[in-house]
């Protein structure tokens, strides 16, 4: 049983989170396919976040009681 996965790429940027992937059975033929492509537009290409959106992200995910930044501008 072989699986075989590509990610998607955007101006030869890779995508986060976004392949496909092609399944095989035991007689190597293809037997499912899931993906998760982006099908439309992007808006932007390059990519950017605000040091105030990325600190709300962590203190969001992962709802630390007692941490510090380091390294950030």
């Amino acid at each position: 049983v072989n699986h075989y996965s590509m990610k998607q790429l955007y101006n030869n940027i890779p995508v986060f989170g976004r392949s496909v992937k092609i399944h095989y059975n035991k007689t190597n033929l293809p037997s499912s396919m899931s993906d998760s492509y982006h099908v439309g537009e992007f808006e932007n290409s390059i990519p950017s976040i605000d040091i105030s959106y990325a600190k709300q992200i962590v203190s969001t995910d992962f709802q630390l009681a007692d941490f510090s930044y380091k390294n950030i501008i």
